[in-house]
């Protein structure tokens, strides 16, 4: 029987099971609680105050249609130092000819150097998923944080995002610059390619066929004799842009925007001749004129061919901070994100943090999710995520109170049948 999804049915669902909640909250905590793997790095920043969707939640969750499992293992990143005062977030994380590559970020240690741009990283890394080892490959021509990345035959794209400078008006950093890693004979090198239209951080991309396709974002800005102060409603964007590498000489050509305004955090992934968009963050006015922030709860895929969007089932929570990649070319896998309002670093904690493994399915338009909860604690903003076959990769992300973490998880997915 299928399940409505509806998030404003969520309430009366968690009205209706309230008898059971207590019994469904100790299930899945006790299935938490016999995972093995322990958290990694300096202090104990996995022990609440913080909330889980699993916790909060657990009878309108248990109530999801089960794909299948993941079964998770978890190691540190080598090459970063170690959370929760370290780590790294919003890094670009894509595979491509049986290698995964980790490019940019943002590493709250910085860097080797004393540059005053040093906590914005400049690093590649490619795994080789055989030899289960890191390979440090040559830095990008610049530093990139929270920055995404695209994976086609003729390279590796590294798209938006910003490097972190001040002024002495204020802050700016986002940018349109895209940098193109091409592999030769001779090794990797980097080259520059054609600018994005619109600087942005927080992009959601991807590539469907020849095309590659970036939308909305936040032109990140602090100006204060604009009183703009990194996030504002001037900008967000909803501007999607589509590159035809058959036709380079045309660059990068605006297409129809996003439905329903500026957004930017938004879970993305290419499913067949679709690029699938999930939630993310926009900003509205209040009639007092105070600016806040709404989740989003929408699903929307992109046509590059047609140009075209359309609406399918609203996913269960209002989520953002997520990501999400293509689990045989059919369901979008989705990890991190949080569902309160992000109100500022000190109040970190009382969001609602997502550990759940949310699956969308392309052909049937419907969501279900995975068991086997994120660990250590499920605290994953601004991750990468990749599948490859039937295993999902996770790197980095932040967390309560500005943690960071230096985490790789491996997660193995077992599809019901």
């Amino acid at each position: 029987m299928r399940i409505s999804l509806n998030p404003r049915r969520a309430h009366l669902l968690k009205m209706d099971c309230v008898l059971f909640s207590g019994l469904l909250f100790l299930t899945l905590s006790d299935a938490f609680a016999q995972n093995p793997i322990q958290p990694l790095g300096k202090g104990d920043w996995s022990t609440p105050p913080y909330v889980t969707l699993s916790q909060r939640d657990a009878a309108y969750v248990n109530a999801l249609p089960v794909l299948g499992t993941v079964e998770w293992t978890l190691e540190p990143l080598d090459f970063i130092e170690a959370g929760p005062t370290a780590g790294i977030s919003g890094a670009a994380f894509v595979h491509r000819d049986g290698a995964l590559y980790l490019a940019g970020g943002f590493i709250p240690e910085g860097d080797e150097t004393d540059e005053p741009s040093r906590r914005t990283s400049r690093w590649v890394f490619r795994y080789d998923m055989e030899k289960r080892q890191w390979q440090k490959l040559p830095n990008m021509p610049g530093r990139k944080e929270y920055t995404r990345g695209i994976a086609h035959s003729s390279g590796t794209y590294i798209v938006g995002g910003l490097c972190q400078k001040f002024t002495a008006e204020g802050y700016s950093g986002a940018s349109p610059d895209v940098f193109h890693l091409v592999e030769s004979r001779s090794g990797p090198r980097w080259e520059i390619h054609s600018q994005l239209t619109v600087p942005r951080t927080h992009p959601s991309a991807g590539a469907i066929g020849s095309r590659l396709i970036v939308a909305g974002g936040n032109e990140y800005l602090v100006d204060k004799t604009k009183g703009i102060m990194g996030l504002d409603i001037r900008t967000m964007r909803d501007t999607v842009e589509v590159f035809d590498l058959e036709a380079p000489d045309l660059g990068w050509q605006s297409k129809q925007a996003i439905p329903g305004g500026p957004r930017g955090w938004a879970g993305s992934s290419a499913v067949g001749e679709r690029f699938y968009l999930f939630g993310g963050i926009k900003l509205a006015r209040r009639k007092d004129g105070k600016t806040v922030r709404m989740k989003l709860n929408d699903a929307l895929s992109y046509d590059p061919q047609r140009d075209a969007w359309i609406q399918h089932e609203s996913m269960p929570f209002f989520l953002s901070g997520w990501e999400g990649a293509t689990l045989r070319n059919r369901y979008v896998i989705l990890v991190g994100g949080v569902e309160a309002e992000k109100i500022s670093a000190e109040k970190m904690a009382q969001h609602t943090w997502n550990d759940i493994v949310f699956a969308y399915d392309t052909e049937q338009d419907r969501w279900l999710r995975l068991e086997g909860l994120t660990p250590p604690g499920g605290v994953y903003n601004d991750p990468g995520v990749v599948v490859v076959g039937d295993t999902i990769y996770v790197v980095g992300g932040e967390g309560p109170r500005g943690s960071h973490f230096d985490h790789f998880l491996t997660g193995k997915i077992n599809i019901a049948e």
